[in-house]
């Protein structure tokens, strides 16, 4: 046996030079809570917690207040005052429509409601009978003051309902939470598509500017669609998340 000591893995620590990395985790940081609204960020802390080089750490810090997640003032420093919300890429989302007050809370303006025939995509996408009426309603979900998603949804209704849905709930919170508890299985799609000039104004971004747009079909135990939807999600303001488990990859 050879008495040569094993050779040692010599590992030059060097700090990250990316600011897209730095930007990353810090936003995952905001999401997850580990970094609080009103908490004030220290450039040299987070030169060494994030492993990165300081003009990193500042182009990150400048991309987070571009995003209202951060306020930067001379003599003050960062502090984090944004929020980023989290939505299930694949179950229904009430987006915080339960919580009426308080930190975080959403509250749903409704922008439009009207009942006419189904178009053809639509009522391909519910099973419908062409020319089937539906209930279109327009709401824009707004939480701190900054509206977050714009969300267009279309809802199967039958003769006799019409009269009960042709004017506005007291609250989003009843008409939608009575849907959503008989809902069972959920199709959805993301994309990233460029926001139109309407969805930009009320969004409070730039014509063009990247969202997300989610489109939901759920169904009822019955696998009934009850109800198709398009979610404009602003994209520096949300997290799409999914809890699914998955089968290892090649079985």
């Amino acid at each position: 046996m050879s008495n040569i000591p094993p050779r040692r893995l010599l590992i030059r620590i060097q700090p990250q030079r990316s600011p897209r990395r730095a930007h990353q985790l810090l936003r995952a940081g905001i999401r997850d809570g580990l970094l609080r609204r009103g908490e004030m960020l220290v450039e040299d802390s987070l030169v060494k917690a994030l492993a990165t080089s300081r003009n990193s750490v500042r182009e990150a810090l400048q991309l987070l207040a571009s995003e209202r997640l951060v306020t930067r003032q001379a003599h003050h420093g960062t502090k984090v005052v944004g929020r980023i919300r989290r939505v299930s890429i694949d179950k229904p989302n009430l987006h915080g429509v339960t919580r009426t007050s308080g930190p975080g809370s959403v509250s749903w303006r409704e922008l439009e409601r009207q009942i006419l025939p189904a178009p053809a995509i639509v009522a391909a996408k519910l099973d419908l009978v062409p020319g089937s009426l539906v209930l279109v309603t327009e709401h824009l979900l707004v939480t701190n003051d900054e509206p977050y998603s714009l969300r267009v949804a279309y809802r199967p209704l039958a003769e006799e309902e019409i009269e009960e849905f042709r004017y506005p709930p007291e609250s989003a919170e009843e008409e939608i939470s009575v849907l959503y508890r008989v809902i069972t299985r959920v199709e959805a799609t993301l994309e990233a598509v460029g926001a139109e000039a309407r969805t930009a104004n009320l969004l409070g971004i730039d014509p063009g500017a990247p969202l997300l747009l989610h489109e939901l079909v759920m169904f009822d135990s019955s696998d009934r669609a009850r109800e198709l939807s398009f979610n404009s999600y602003h994209g520096g303001r949300v997290a799409m998340t999914s809890t699914n488990l998955v089968t290892p990859w090649g079985l």
